[in-house]
C-alpha cells in the first residue's frame, strides 16, 4: 500500500490542474471530482465483544473431609510410632544384609511377602563391581577426551558431553528397565484409600497449622 502523502500529492495536483483550466472553461460546466473513499484505511471502531456468561459457583451438598491432625495433637506413642529411631534403622540394616544373603546365594531377585531385591541391586558384590567399573570407565572415557583437546589447544564441552553419553548409555538404558519394572509393580500393588469422614457425624475439632 502507498503512504498517504502519495494520495494527497495525486489530490492537490489534480486540483491544481483543475483550477488551470478552470479559466477557459465556462464557469456553469460541472466540476470533476476525485474520491478517495476506499483509498484511506477505516477508522471505524472495532465492535465490543459480546457479553460473556455470568459465572456461577455451587457447593455439593454433602460435604466429606480428611482431617488432618497437627503436631501438638499426638501424643509421645504417636509421634514414636511415626518417626524412625535408631532401632528402626538397625532393624533395616539387619533385613537388608538378609536380603543380599539371599540375592548372592538362591535368587538374585527374590521377591516375596518377607524379602525384595529391588534397590538392592549393587549392593552385592557383583553388583558393587559392576557399579565401581561404570564409574571408572566413564570417568576414563571423560579423560582421554580432556588430554586429546588439551593436545590439540581446543575446548569442546559438547564433545565431552557425547563421550559421556556414549560410555553410560548401557547403564541408562539397564536403569530405565529398572524404572518400568517398579512402576509395574506399584501400579499392580493395591493402595488401601483412608476412609473420609462425615464432617456432620462428628463434633467440630481444632485444627493446628503449625508445621510438623
Amino acid at each position: 500500500m502507498p503512504p498517504f502523502s502519495a494520495f494527497f500529492d495525486f489530490v492537490a495536483h489534480h486540483h491544481h490542474h483543475h483550477d488551470d483550466q478552470s479559466s477557459v472553461m465556462d464557469s456553469s460546466s460541472s466540476h470533476s471530482t476525485f474520491s478517495v473513499e476506499g483509498a484511506l484505511p477505516s477508522c471505524k471502531r472495532p465492535l465490543s465483544p459480546k457479553p460473556t456468561e455470568s459465572r456461577k459457583v455451587s457447593f455439593f451438598g454433602s460435604v466429606r473431609v480428611q482431617l488432618i491432625a497437627g503436631l501438638d495433637e499426638f501424643t509421645e506413642e504417636e509421634k514414636a510410632a511415626a518417626w524412625y529411631n535408631r532401632q528402626d534403622f538397625d532393624e533395616i540394616k539387619r533385613d537388608r544384609r538378609a536380603t543380599v544373603k539371599t540375592m548372592e546365594q538362591v535368587n538374585p531377585r527374590v521377591d516375596d511377602a518377607q524379602q525384595c531385591y529391588r534397590g538392592l541391586e549393587f549392593k552385592t558384590r557383583q553388583g558393587s563391581k559392576l557399579k565401581q567399573w561404570n564409574v571408572m570407565e566413564s570417568a576414563m572415557v571423560v579423560f582421554d577426551e580432556q588430554i586429546q583437546q588439551m593436545a590439540a589447544g581446543r575446548n569442546d564441552p559438547e564433545a565431552l558431553s557425547k563421550a559421556y553419553h556414549a560410555a553410560t548409555a548401557d547403564s541408562a538404558l539397564a536403569a530405565a528397565e529398572r524404572g518400568m519394572n517398579d512402576q509395574r509393580v506399584a501400579l499392580e500393588t493395591p493402595v488401601a484409600v483412608p476412609v473420609c469422614e462425615d464432617v456432620t457425624a462428628r463434633a467440630p475439632r481444632r485444627l493446628s497449622c503449625r508445621a510438623a
